[in-house]
């Protein structure tokens, strides 16, 4: 009976807090109102303060196409109404209106961890070699004016897309580092072709395209890097707002993503790449234009100096580890 009050006690979500609002009550992640895709598109009631949060319509298209008979909605739900605590990798110092929410709908402490950021001297000496050249190669470039892309381990992109994102990138004409991973369930030799014939010969001057593991902190912390193309994963997202690098965001099918890339938006620290809403195609012109504008055009002078300020709370160690000290307290207390 101990273990299972050990187990019901805390609810540790890997969404973070705008994410599970838009997610709403137990009731309504268990059957409530929102019946249809389209329903996911708008901006739930209960977040009753200006956002723009919510899903395009390719994205809870996706959504619906992977789910099991019960969904990992269902079966959070379930979790969230058998425990007291709910805990998420946040802030009030980010998200005080979304932790409202969920303190209003759900009726249960919400303790915010922090951000929880990661630090440059705990990273291991994994691919240090590899290291030693990238830094070389950042050494040799101005000041922020790099982008680093990344979109995580289990984005998976069509070949059609995944030439349209390397035109685009090829079009914005600045230097860039790309970390292409191989495409899960997809063949080795498959996997190669999934970069434009000749495009790293074009590109050799000014970019690199590098296959597999890549030290990613230590590339976003170099000075000449000045954006972070991401598939809005919510640790890519601390990462690099920790260290005041703005996002161009492009987030992947799958999860949150969306609604972080909605949120990064409306906080004007990112700026999203437009795709289609219903088919989520994208054309590497508006591409290029995103990047442009996050990394050099002076409309996106005021992005760039938000995202150098959420470094204050981002990547401020003292706040998550008070955030950490005030869970600790609340767990001796119960």
């Amino acid at each position: 009976m101990a273990n299972q009050l050990r187990i019901n006690l805390v609810c540790f979500s890997i969404f973070n807090a705008s994410s599970n609002a838009f997610l709403g009550s137990t009731s309504e992640m268990l059957g409530g109102s929102r019946k249809s895709p389209e329903d996911f598109t708008v901006v739930p009631t209960w977040m009753d303060y200006p956002n723009n949060i919510a899903f395009k319509l390719h994205e809870t298209l996706s959504h619906k196409e992977c789910e099991d008979i019960v969904s990992d909605v269902e079966r959070y739900a379930t979790v969230l109404l058998n425990c007291k605590i709910l805990t998420l990798r946040t802030c009030y110092e980010f998200e005080p209106e979304a932790l409202r929410v969920l303190s209003k709908i759900h009726q249960k402490p919400i303790v915010p961890l922090g951000l929880l950021p990661p630090s440059l001297s705990n990273i291991e000496d994994k691919g240090d070699e590899n290291w030693k050249a990238l830094k070389k190669w950042l050494d040799s470039k101005q000041e922020k004016s790099v982008f680093y892309v990344a979109l995580g381990s289990e984005v998976s992109l069509s070949q059609q897309s995944m030439h349209e994102l390397a035109f685009g990138i090829e079009k914005s004409g600045l230097p860039f580092i790309w970390v292409v991973r191989k495409p899960p369930l997809v063949e080795e030799q498959f996997a190669e072709v999934m970069i434009p014939p000749e495009f790293e010969e074009r590109v050799s001057k000014r970019g690199m395209v590098l296959r597999g593991w890549a030290p990613q902190l230590r590339i976003l912390a170099h000075s000449s890097v000045g954006g972070f193309l991401t598939h809005c994963g919510w640790s890519s997202v601390i990462e690099s707002l920790g260290l005041g690098k703005p996002l161009i965001l492009f987030p992947g099918g799958s999860a949150d993503l969306g609604l972080i890339a909605r949120l990064m938006h409306w906080k004007k620290v990112g700026f999203e790449i437009e795709r289609n809403d219903v088919d989520g195609s994208f054309k590497s012109d508006l591409v290029a234009t995103c990047i442009k504008r996050v990394m050099v055009d002076p409309e996106g002078e005021q992005l760039r100096a938000n995202a150098l300020a959420m470094k204050e709370i981002f990547g401020n160690v003292e706040l998550s580890n008070k955030c950490l000290d005030e869970f600790t307290q609340l767990i001796e207390n119960i």
